[in-house]
């Protein structure tokens, strides 16, 4: 089998009409001798299906040579060519197929595919076979199965007929049913004449559309175990489809069953081959076999049953004893190689299964030979309870990429309750209305180890079997649950208005009853150990709630693909409102989650789902161009590519070379490759925020604060901390909703000194729910630690059981210097003024030991201070050692000749500022566009500069100074006033403390680099240019810093 990137070579006939293809009057224009040879004495229909088309006899030499002709070369002997055409007609396809590989080859340095429809014994070794022409019949069909067969006996093992009929219209049930068997033809090709209907599934009916994509997904699934069968038929010569006498020899029940076929030893198709048919008779071989969509055992063997048919499904049967291999469905199959595996196990009468997975790059020629491939057997023992995977061969080296991250158990008796995978739990779970274990978790089993994988079960309430440890191995294993593990679930999959399905889990307080329901839609994953709220499982049942999780669009186990934010209130609107139908739900919904799973609950609220009635949106990202990926127009570049490449749970192609230092980044050009340099991947992603780096209609389809909330009707509650990148968003979507909702005081917002992935938990850890209390290089008291899922808690009783409304004010927020907290009706509060502090110097601002002030008079001096920004020498910030998005110490990172540094004089008394901080700065450069990067700090007095403000810098890429919706560029040398936003602060600075800022250009690799030219973000391969920043402070001309002042606060209590 070849991905879609290897070459294909097709040839029919020689010649489009051979020169005897017509009739002339009542002869042939070759007349060809009476003999047995042209008119033998057993007709076959097969062979002179021509006596139909031209209603009378037909002869052999019909459209071709007379079978008496003589060729080849002379017999020195007889002095006659040594053949009659009988004898080698067959050879002129098997002789034009091996040139035909060789030349493909040769041009393409690749496997290649050849495809003929005249083959001969032999062709099979290179190439595959194509059955020919046929009529769109329910006959035609089923001699397709029988062709199909045969021509694995010839050793042709790939070879399919033409799908739904090339000559004549299908109906749409047959061409439906055809496309079914067509599914698990090996060479599955729908094809028709020109002049005939178009019959591709997409021309057909809904209902038969769905039947029709059902079967195609589970061949792209099974198409690890076809590949398997292949590498066996190339190897050793055995059948890829075979009969069911194949198998059991011995049974002569088997002999005259044609229509009944078998994929390799362990896959049962039973195809509907006759019209209106809505059940199929087959026959059940002296085997186990199991229902594959349900996983119910046919009661009887050996013996004749009728099995229901419907016309969305082809009846298959897995075979006792058996492992498949499979992998996850894609649009092709290059991007299906890129799936995780599963294995579906198929437990035998004696408790026990084996398989085997073959799998190479898919088009390097003869990779058996040179043996660049992976080859594993896999055994499974119920007795013994385990799992063993024996590497035979590993030398593929892409395999290292290729994870085994799901198992399907057919056949098992008792229910697993919990297993451990190199340390992580899963839980496998009952497929709906089915008796299928599964555990399609993000298992992340190494298929590339080197010997074995043990598999020990613990299984109801006996513990059988001992967890080994040993080396080159992944251990997975199963217990009994208790009280402080997670509660039991089920998996399930819910379809979507455009036909896209969600994998969600969910959990229930007990098994029947109606409850109010919690739901959280991640794209990091719903499995345990991932940034979900999974973990609350078990407290939201205690509590009589059910509670959901799900994988949204495009990520885990969902299907579709993920457009950032692009579909998230639709998919969340059909998601809530199937919760609502289900039989366990009471019809109330919250939702719950936070950063991008926050952001889902503001799409999806404002499509108003009629079953909605909270959120509880923490931590979500601002406006677009304004957090993330683009900060103020500066691309963060680090946050892309980690994020993308590694906490979004998508599927990705395999890792090639890397380069993890960032400072080989600097001298890569483009940036839009960068990810393939960086990574060793192409992230379509992180490409298609560099392809739109303004504020474009890509990003207004996704902005919320533009669009309004003014449809959220709901009550809302909100976590964030100062130290939060995602602060600023958090609060405009606070102050938006507030301002557009008709319940202006149902929408709360809690502020405290916590960061990303605290917040939500009101400063605890959430996996392990210890208080963080040091929060970068400072301290974070108790007080400022808030029971945060106590307090969700009391609001989802209020507005999903109608208890008491909480008793609390819009806003709370901790104040850091004074560790004190405040509850304001609004956020900055009312009594917050606005004061200017002066940018002023001496001229020699450069470094910390310059002479840069901060001053709360204006400056009037025409002293300016300037700095000189390379591109190639940025300042460097090492994000996985020091933890800059903190309030950490950064004397270090400014004091360099670069930056500009401004302090004030010593506090006298404390200054607490709450609100946003603008700083605006009278600026020119020497180049067309560049960066202005700001940082402000609070100075200790043992001269410490410690970094304020949730983002790790603020900053402007200065072509978006006049909106991000354009780009336009300085004039050189030309003054120009810039406002960047640093966001909220809430800060006391203590007696004895300074207010310091810096000016600066860069902060790579957070930033991208600007090279300071005029070219585009992502395509530059322009040389970057050394930037001349100026900053003036003249009275006309002031540059300062804009900061909320509170005199005299007043805090809580």
């Amino acid at each position: 089998m070849l991905h879609c990137s290897s070459t294909l070579a097709v040839f029919d006939t020689n010649e489009l009409q051979p020169w005897n293809w017509e009739e002339t009057g009542s002869n042939y224009t070759l007349k060809c001798p009476i003999s047995a040879l042209d008119d033998p004495p057993y007709r076959t229909k097969a062979v002179f299906r021509y006596d139909e088309i031209l209603n009378k006899s037909s002869r052999l030499s019909q459209k071709t040579l007379c079978m008496s002709a003589q060729q080849g070369e002379i017999d020195l002997n007889t002095n006659k060519p040594k053949y009659l055409h009988y004898d080698v007609h067959n050879l002129y396809g098997w002789s034009q197929t091996k040139p035909t590989l060789d030349a493909l080859r040769a041009a393409t340095g690749k496997r290649g595919l050849v495809l003929p429809r005249s083959t001969f014994v032999g062709s099979g070794q290179w190439s595959g076979h194509w059955l020919g022409d046929n009529n769109a019949t329910w006959h035609e069909m089923k001699r397709s199965i029988i062709g199909m067969i045969e021509f694995n006996w010839f050793g042709i093992p790939f070879n399919g007929a033409d799908i739904c009929g090339y000559f004549n219209s299908p109906t749409e049930e047959m061409c439906t049913r055809w496309m079914q068997v067509g599914a698990f033809y090996p060479f599955s090709r729908n094809h028709n004449n020109r002049r005939t209907r178009d019959q591709d599934p997409a021309e057909w009916s809904q209902p038969a559309l769905r039947a029709m994509i059902s079967a195609l997904r589970i061949r792209y699934i099974l198409l690890p175990y076809y590949y398997t069968l292949f590498y066996k038929a190339h190897t050793e010569g055995s059948t890829v489809i075979r009969p069911l006498f194949h198998e059991y020899p011995t049974d002569k029940a088997t002999l005259d069953i044609f229509l009944q076929f078998l994929v390799g030893p362990y896959l049962m198709v039973a195809p509907v081959t006759d019209d209106g048919a809505r059940t199929v008779q087959i026959y059940s071989p002296s085997s186990p076999w199991y229902n594959f969509y349900d996983g119910t055992s046919i009661s009887v063997q050996s013996q004749f049953v009728s099995v229901e048919a419907p016309l969305e499904i082809i009846p298959l049967f897995l075979r006792g004893g058996a492992i498949l291999p499979t992998q996850g469905f894609a649009n092709n199959t290059k991007l299906s190689r890129m799936q995780p595996f599963g294995l579906i196990i198929v437990v035998g009468s004696d408790g026990n299964a084996e398989g085997d997975l073959f799998y190479d790059d898919g088009e390097s020629i003869d990779t058996t030979a040179s043996k660049a491939y992976y080859y594993a057997t896999f055994k499974w023992s119920l007795k013994d309870t385990q799992l063993t995977m024996t590497v035979v061969e590993n030398n593929y080296r892409e395999m290292s990429n290729l994870k085994l991250d799901s198992l399907t158990i057919y056949g098992l008796n008792h229910t697993p309750a919990v297993i451990y995978v190199g340390g992580k739990r899963f839980a496998p779970s009952l497929r709906p209305n089915t008796q299928i274990f599964e555990i399609i978790s993000k298992m992340h089993v190494i298929l590339h180890c080197v010997y074995w994988l043990l598999l020990n079960l613990f299984i109801g309430n006996d513990v059988v079997g001992n967890v080994q440890n040993l080396s080159r191995e992944n251990t997975l294993s199963t217990t009994v649950s208790n009280m402080n593990e997670e509660p039991s679930f089920v998996t399930t999959r819910v379809p979507l208005r455009d036909h896209v399905e969600l994998a969600i889990d969910y959990f229930l307080p007990t098994p029947t009853g109606r409850f109010p329901t919690i739901l959280e839609i991640t794209p990091y994953g719903r499995g345990p150990n991932k940034p979900n709220r999974r973990f609350e499982a078990r407290y939201w049942t205690q509590h009589g709630y059910a509670f959901v999780i799900g994988d949204s669009r495009g990520t885990g186990d969902s299907g579709g693909d993920m457009v950032f934010h692009a579909r998230e209130g639709k998919d969340g609107y059909d998601l809530i409102e199937w919760i609502a139908s289900q039989p366990w739900s009471n019809g109330r919904i919250g939702m719950r989650g936070a950063s991008y799973s926050g952001e889902n609950q503001w799409y999806t609220a404002r499509e108003q789902p009629p079953h909605l009635s909270c959120i509880t949106p923490s931590t979500t990202p601002a406006r677009p161009m304004n957090e993330v990926p683009y900060d103020n127009g500066a691309f963060l570049l680090q946050w892309a590519l980690l994020w993308i490449n590694s906490y979004v749970n998508i599927v990705l192609p395999p890792a090639g070379t890397t380069h993890p230092n960032p400072k080989t980044w600097l001298n890569h050009r483009p940036l839009r490759t960068l990810d393939v340099f960086a990574v060793g991947r192409e992230l379509p992603l992180y490409r298609t925020f560099l392809d739109h780096p303004t504020y474009d209609d890509f990003w207004r389809a996704i902005d919320l604060l533009a669009n309004s909330l003014v449809n959220i009707t709901v009550p809302t509650l909100a976590f964030t901390g100062w130290f939060d990148g995602t602060l600023t968003g958090t609060i405009g979507h606070f102050d938006e909703v507030r301002r557009s909702s008709p319940r202006t005081y149902d929408h709360f917002l809690i502020i405290g000194p916590y960061m990303h992935t605290s917040a939500p938990d009101g400063g605890y850890d959430y996996l392990t729910n210890e208080p963080i209390l040091m929060m970068g290089d400072i301290s974070i008291p108790k007080n400022a630690l808030l029971p945060a899922r106590n307090m969700t808690h009391a609001f989802f009783d209020w507005c999903l059981k109608d208890q008491a409304r909480p008793q609390w004010k819009p806003t709370k927020f901790f104040v850091t210097g004074t560790n004190r907290w405040m509850t304001r009706d609004v956020f900055p509060p009312p009594e917050a003024q606005e004061r200017l502090l002066f940018l002023t110097s001496n001229g020699h601002a450069n470094g910390i030991q310059g002479d840069g002030r901060l001053q709360w008079s204006s400056a009037d001096t025409t002293v300016t201070d300037r700095y000189s920004y390379d591109p190639t020498d940025p300042i460097i910030v090492d994000m996985e050692k020091i933890p800059y998005h903190l309030p950490i110490n950064i004397n270090t990172m400014i004091d360099r000749k670069d930056v500009l540094v401004y302090t004030s004089d010593p506090k006298i008394e404390s200054l607490t500022v709450i609100g946003n901080i603008v700083i605006e700065l009278q600026m020119s450069s020497s180049a067309r566009d560049s960066d202005l990067v700001v940082e402000l700090m609070d100075v200790l007095p043992d001269g410490r500069s410690i970094k304020l403000g949730s983002r790790v810098s603020s900053q402007l890429r200065l072509r978006y100074r006049d909106g991000f919706d354009q780009e336009v560029f300085m004039i050189p040398g030309t003054i120009y006033s810039i406002r960047i936003q640093l966001g909220a602060i809430g800060h006391t600075f203590l007696p004895g403390h300074r207010i310091r800022l810096a000016v600066m250009s860069s902060l790579f690799p957070w930033l991208s680099a600007n090279p300071n030219t005029d070219g585009s973000i992502a395509t530059d391969m322009q040389q970057p240019i050394v930037a001349n920043q100026t900053i003036y402070y003249t009275a006309c001309q002031p540059s300062h810093i804009r900061m909320m002042v509170v005199d005299n606060p007043v805090f809580d209590l």
